[in-house]
């Protein structure tokens, strides 16, 4: 789960697991960790108990934080990277290109995803894994309605608090390691 409120200063995580101990399946365990995000934080596991127990610990957490609370149960992907293809040498191919050198050189330039990754990289981005994860492509697709809808909302001169509002709603969807 995720939460950000731009006005308040807060960009706070809050993970939940329900466990089992793989050398006793009857002992279970609520493992949970929180803090802002981009830091390990505090943790806490409940346990060991038994599934009901923890089972009622994990939902009370995820009621507690995701509907009494401001946060957004954030859906993770968990799938294996898959190994990037052979990429084309865009430089060689621009050799062939029709367009005048010049613009076939900045063609290059702007999809050079290595260049692009070790510029990611010195300002202590990690291309390849976001702040708390891979996220779901559900979640990719709600920061991308929002967006819109910040689009429409800024095109309407609405107000600064729905601006905002929608602000957090998505860096709450799309985490951001913003530092201290």
């Amino acid at each position: 789960m995720n939460q950000t409120n731009l006005g308040g200063n807060n960009n706070k995580f809050y993970f939940v697991q329900l466990l089992v101990d793989k050398n006793n399946k009857n002992n279970y365990y609520c493992y949970m960790r929180w803090g802002r995000v981009g830091v390990k934080g505090q943790d806490m596991c409940v346990g060991p108990t038994t599934f009901e127990k923890a089972l009622k610990e994990y939902d009370g957490k995820i009621k507690a934080k995701s509907v009494k609370g401001d946060y957004r149960v954030l859906e993770m992907s968990y799938e294996k990277e898959e190994p990037e293809e052979e990429k084309v040498d865009m430089k060689s191919q621009a050799g062939s290109s029709k367009l005048p050198k010049s613009v076939a050189d900045f063609v290059c330039l702007i999809f050079d995803m290595k260049l692009m990754n070790q510029q990611m990289e010195s300002m202590g981005y990690d291309t390849k894994k976001l702040p708390l994860g891979k996220l779901s492509i559900s979640n990719i697709d709600k920061g991308y309605t929002i967006l819109n809808d910040i689009s429409k909302a800024i095109e309407k001169k609405q107000s600064n608090t729905v601006i905002q509002n929608l602000c957090n709603d998505f860096y709450s969807y799309i985490p951001h390691d913003f530092g201290f």
